[in-house]
């Protein structure tokens, strides 16, 4: 299975050292040239057949919400795009991943009876 991941420099690298070779390392998240960078690099990771699952990070996210948005009206189950924590901590306003798959088998995992 092909993986993406976006976001920070230590967050990619890490990826990449258990084997995920496509990512994008988001270098200054207040540079316009840089989130339109970043949302070039979805744009490539989105394609048709390119990964199966996209782990971006939350600021990462935050930058390019809109254009996630608008992907995941269109295609809402593949690729899986899962919102990831940065070195900066967790982010509640954010989809987490019991959410994500929710949305995507229709079962709310909060409410399984054990």
């Amino acid at each position: 299975m092909n993986i993406g991941v976006i976001g920070d420099r230590h967050t990619v690298e890490a990826f990449r050292l258990i084997g995920v070779s496509r990512g994008c390392i988001l270098r200054d998240p207040g540079d316009d040239a840089a989130v339109k960078a970043l949302g070039g690099r979805f744009d490539e990771l989105t394609k048709e057949g390119a990964v199966a699952v996209i782990l971006i990070t939350e600021t990462a996210r935050r930058l390019i919400s809109e254009r996630i948005d608008y992907y995941s009206k269109f295609k809402p189950l593949f690729p899986l795009i899962i919102s990831i924590p940065d070195i900066s901590g967790e982010d509640t306003e954010v989809d987490h991943l019991s959410r994500l798959i929710e949305r995507a088998v229709g079962i709310s995992l909060e409410n399984v009876d054990q």
